[in-house]
């Protein structure tokens, strides 16, 4: 009785008190990595003293999140500095506090003027925050041309996981009436902005719906055959940001505009979902190709080793 009763009072704390731990997540959105410090209540290494301690250096790849803090935030001061491999770029506050150029957790007292940084307060009265690092300033000609030069990779990879033509085989039952389809795509277009690569084309499509018995089929209707295809416009876009060892790393996702969809509804069935089903596999195949191939892309030999982003 007294452990359900010790249970019962943990779970009323936990239900009363939703903010009393949380944590402090940090995401990487610039095209470098970043370096973390982090400042708030912790103990002296090699004691167990309380105190203000910062820590660092934690180290985010472009696109990359950590939760970097956990527990009881709320009511408690918590800061952080960041900066890009080599300090071009940083992100910083008002709070002077102390870093090391090496892995550190220093109490905060006294230190060294060349060891301050200008830490940053963060909110956490919800008992819960995200800290996300942009950095626009960071981008500048030479990456975007080297960007330009993937474009012929890009370009395979994209005709490779999405074929000219594509269709079923076989006829698959949806919400009890058998449907077939397939896919044609016209000419893909490759543009660059920023950091980003975005490849986009129009998939036409068409769909034939019928039901079978014992001996026979019938048709019950189509779009797309014999007429005019209906379309859809598929936009691919990579963000693409470099390791100091020179290697590319990338984001990708898709959007569909479905600017002339398929109309036929058999029986209060609306099919379209199912042309959805046939392009998702092709677009997740496609990210996840540029993803990991782009990778293995060592563009360090196209970039000055002065500069930052080689760094």
């Amino acid at each position: 009785m007294r452990v359900l009763i010790n249970l019962v009072v943990v779970l009323a704390a936990m239900v009363l008190c939703p903010a009393a731990f949380g944590q402090i997540s940090f995401c990487n959105y610039s095209p470098l990595s970043v370096n973390v410090a982090v400042a708030g209540p912790g103990t002296i290494p090699g004691t167990q003293q309380r105190a203000f301690v910062s820590k660092g250096w934690y180290r985010l790849k472009p696109f990359e999140c950590e939760d970097l803090v956990q527990g009881p935030l709320a009511g408690q001061d918590f800061y952080y500095y960041g900066e890009t491999p080599g300090g071009k770029w940083d992100w910083s506050g008002n709070q002077l506090l102390c870093v090391s150029e090496n892995a550190f957790t220093i109490a905060n007292r006294d230190c060294a003027e060349s060891a301050l940084r200008k830490f940053r307060r963060i909110d956490t009265s919800s008992g819960t925050a995200k800290v996300r690092f942009d950095c626009p300033p960071c981008l500048d000609s030479q990456f975007v041309n080297t960007l330009k030069m993937l474009l012929p990779v890009i370009n395979g990879i994209a005709n490779l996981a999405l074929p000219a033509e594509y269709r079923t085989n076989e006829w698959h039952d949806v919400g009890g009436v058998d449907v077939q389809g397939g896919l044609s795509r016209g000419l893909l277009s490759l543009n660059v902005k920023d950091n980003q690569i975005s490849i986009s084309g129009r998939i036409y499509y068409w769909l034939a719906a019928s039901s079978r018995s014992s001996d026979s089929r019938t048709m019950l209707g189509s779009c797309g055959v014999n007429e005019a295809r209906p379309w859809v416009d598929v936009t691919v876009t990579s963000a693409f940001g470099i390791t100091p060892e020179g290697r590319l790393v990338a984001k990708t996702w898709t959007n569909l505009d479905w600017g002339n969809p398929c109309r036929v509804t058999i029986l209060n069935i609306d099919v379209t979902p199912f042309i959805q089903q046939l392009i998702e596999p092709l677009l997740n195949e496609l990210t996840k190709e540029i993803d990991s191939d782009i990778g293995r892309v060592d563009v360090s030999q196209f970039m000055d080793r002065a500069n930052p982003y080689a760094r």
